[in-house]
C-alpha cells in the first residue's frame, strides 16, 4: 500500500468537504423550493445532521487527490 502525502490528503479533504457542503446546501435549497411550491412543510435540518455527507465526500476526495501522483507534474 502506498504511503500518502499528508499535505495532499489534507488538501483533498478540504476540497471535498467544501464541495460536499455546497452540494448539500444546493440539494436542500432545491428540495425546499419544491416543497414551498407544492405547499408542503420545509426541511429544517440541525447542524449535526449535515455533517456526514461532506465528511464522506471529503474522505473520498482526500484519497483521490493523494493518489494522483502530483509530484510528477
Amino acid at each position: 500500500m502506498k504511503k500518502y502525502n499528508t499535505l495532499e490528503l489534507l488538501t483533498g479533504f478540504l476540497m471535498g468537504s467544501v464541495a460536499g457542503v455546497l452540494i448539500e446546501w444546493a440539494l436542500i435549497y432545491f428540495y425546499n423550493l419544491v416543497c414551498r411550491w407544492r405547499g408542503f412543510s420545509l426541511l429544517t435540518a440541525e447542524w449535526w445532521m449535515l455533517i456526514p455527507f461532506p465528511l464522506i465526500v471529503g474522505l473520498i476526495m482526500a484519497q483521490a487527490i493523494a493518489s494522483l501522483h502530483l509530484e510528477d507534474y
